[in-house]
């Protein structure tokens, strides 16, 4: 198991290698990414009254273009300064764990955009 844990890890420092932008370019280049999700999905980004976990975002999260919900939680286990920037204006809460690994707070939807 220690194995496996130790390529997770190394795996997880390599693809932090290729998130080099800022946050002003990837909120620009995702906004519409996830606009496409949202579309495909048949919802918007008011998001009412929901608690939210999004799983492995990488820099920009789903959350930061949505709007109403009541709490949001991302699970990242190496979370980036921009996404750190961008849960502290936000009510989004960071774990900085695999997700295997927690006890999920309780919430009303699960999304996995980004993995």
């Amino acid at each position: 198991m220690n194995d496996i844990l130790t390529r997770w890890q190394i795996a997880q420092q390599e693809e932090r290698k290729y998130h080099t932008g800022t946050l002003e370019a990837g909120v620009s280049a995702y906004r519409e990414t996830y606009r496409q999700y949202f579309k495909y999905l048949e919802t918007t980004f008011e998001q009412k009254d929901k608690l939210i976990i999004e799983i492995g975002c990488a820099d920009i999260p789903a959350l930061h273009f949505c709007s109403d919900y009541l709490q949001g939680y991302v699970i990242e286990p190496m979370p980036s300064d921009i996404l750190k920037q961008i849960c502290k204006s936000a009510p989004i809460s960071t774990i900085e764990a695999p997700a295997e690994h927690i006890e999920f707070p309780v919430c009303d939807e699960v999304w996995l955009f980004n993995v």
